[in-house]
């Protein structure tokens, strides 16, 4: 078996269906491979997903956060390599054709496109998210390009929608995905990997079509989320130099003192900002979309307002851990 691709999912059905379509209809294999598909929580299309795609191998887990049940998928995958693409992603047709399993690579990954099919509003969010001047140099997560083919890579240009590992990598050399992560888990990982010099590659080309949030408020909330488990990810690796995340509070505190104080200096650096951003958006994007400009400030100060409760949790945390050491026994 050349490798097992394992997709955890709950409460997306219709994404789901078009996911294991996508890969049903492949062109050109010439690879062997076993579909693991987890259930995490969700019960309700089980049977009918083992129905249609009998070949498949589905399992149930009582709900668990989304590392845990990846760890889990990983125990019962027979492929040398394990591709981890999420349920609201689909291939391309020719998505196979592009990866290379002679190549010696420990990770391998490439990054996410919005579907073609996309509401205007995805579509703009898909423009900011492949923006340097929102993303910074995570940009390459969500853009695609054909020159960047099987590069050296680190966490900044890889996402776990789309990412392949030696399957040894968690069998014989003990890794996991940390289980108290809910977002980002992958980032930690591949920080672990890189520390001991695994050989990580990006390839532009191994791209996949992934929906993006369709309304401003579960965008909100979800980059909040990424922002509080950046976080943890640095209380977990504190020597990892994470500090260039946390760049998008410095904006946030900055915009702040702007809103204070709009007559002083700051509105001339935001101005700067915007006329980059609209400069941005219609070399590359060919087009001049008012909302792509404001979802640059909406991810940015989500994200900034999402690394302060991580940080506020954090030190709560390690109050009461320190309230605790003192508590006699």
């Amino acid at each position: 078996m050349n490798f097992s691709i394992v997709i955890v999912t709950y409460n997306r059905k219709k994404y789901l269906e078009r996911c294991l379509q996508s890969i049903k209809k492949q062109t050109g294999l010439k690879f062997q491979f076993e579909v693991i598909i987890i259930f995490n929580g969700e019960m309700s299309y089980f049977s009918t997903t083992k129905a249609d795609f009998p070949h498949y191998h589905c399992h149930y887990l009582s709900k668990t956060t989304p590392s845990d049940a990846r760890n889990y998928a990983v125990t019962k995958c027979r492929g040398d390599y394990v591709f981890f693409l999420d349920d609201d992603c689909y291939l391309p047709e020719n998505y196979f054709e592009n990866l290379n399993l002679d190549m010696e690579w420990d990770v391998l990954g490439g990054p996410d496109m919005t579907p073609p099919d996309a509401s205007t509003f995805e579509k703009n969010l898909g423009h900011a998210l492949s923006s340097p001047l929102c993303m910074g140099f995570t940009y390459k997560r969500h853009y695609v390009h054909t020159t960047e083919i099987n590069v050296p890579a680190n966490e900044s240009k890889l996402i776990l929608c789309n990412l392949w590992f030696k399957k040894e990598i968690f069998t014989h050399q003990g890794f996991k995905f940390s289980n108290n992560l809910f977002r980002n888990e992958e980032n930690f990982l591949l920080k672990q990997l890189k520390d001991i010099n695994k050989k990580i590659l990006y390839n532009s080309k191994l791209s996949v079509f992934h929906s993006r949030k369709s309304d401003l408020k579960s965008l909100i909330l979800t980059i909040i989320k990424s922002g509080e488990c950046r976080v943890k990810n640095f209380s977990q690796l504190p020597e990892s130099q994470e500090l260039i995340y946390f760049l998008p509070m410095v904006f946030l505190l900055l915009f702040f003192y702007w809103m204070l104080n709009p007559l002083s200096l700051l509105g001339y650096g935001f101005l700067i900002y915007t006329l980059l951003v609209i400069s941005y958006v219609v070399i590359y994007k060919k087009q001049l979309k008012p909302m792509v400009i404001i979802l640059h400030y909406v991810i940015l100060i989500s994200y900034a307002f999402g690394l302060l409760v991580g940080l506020k949790n954090y030190l709560e945390f390690i109050w009461t851990q320190r309230e605790k050491s003192k508590t006699p026994l």
